[in-house]
């Protein structure tokens, strides 16, 4: 009994915080983009927002998914530009973190520093508890008109990158 009354409390506690995490909806096709300027990895500001972009929210850089798409993303970045579009990521972090993680890793897109969490919540791409917060796996594709052309909320990151570059050679080919 003595030991059942603590682990009831942290039981409690714990339901109590993931009921109050707030997390929100991405913003989706047709939405204007949230402008921001952030610094990345390479010590620079870079405007989030102005299109046409491509912007993915990643939970953190040091994972093994996260790892997975900031390369396939590094690995199509002549492709994107090609088509005429920037890509940035944005986690939650420090630039400090983000730029030895890059340089570990050798990533070389610019890598964006949102250590409050600011611009996730505005593209609605956060989960945010009380004493935590991460970004959600989320792939925002803007247009040159500050319009978020399509959202991409990313279970899974394998072929993840091929998608979100078939739809903006896709819309190249519109415009």
């Amino acid at each position: 009994m003595e030991v059942l009354l603590p682990l009831l409390f942290i039981v409690i506690v714990f339901v109590v915080v993931i009921t109050f995490a707030q997390a929100s909806e991405p913003l989706g096709a047709g939405s204007s983009a949230p402008r921001f300027n952030l610094l990345g990895q390479d010590g620079a500001q870079h405007g989030v927002g102005e299109g046409p972009m491509v912007i993915f929210f990643l939970p953190r850089d040091d994972n093994s998914r996260c790892r997975q798409e900031l390369a396939d993303f590094s690995s199509a970045i002549e492709e994107f530009y090609l088509s005429g579009y920037r890509v940035l990521g944005v986690a939650v972090g420090t630039v400090d973190d983000h730029a030895a993680y890059s340089e570990r890793n050798g990533v070389t897109i610019p890598l964006l520093a949102d250590p409050s969490g600011k611009a996730a919540r505005a593209y609605g791409a956060i989960i945010d508890f009380v004493v935590y917060r991460f970004a959600k796996r989320a792939t925002f594709v803007v247009g040159a008109g500050g319009k978020i052309e399509r959202s991409f909320l990313v279970t899974e990151p394998a072929g993840h990158v091929a998608e979100v570059l078939d739809f903006v050679q896709s819309r190249r080919a519109v415009v």
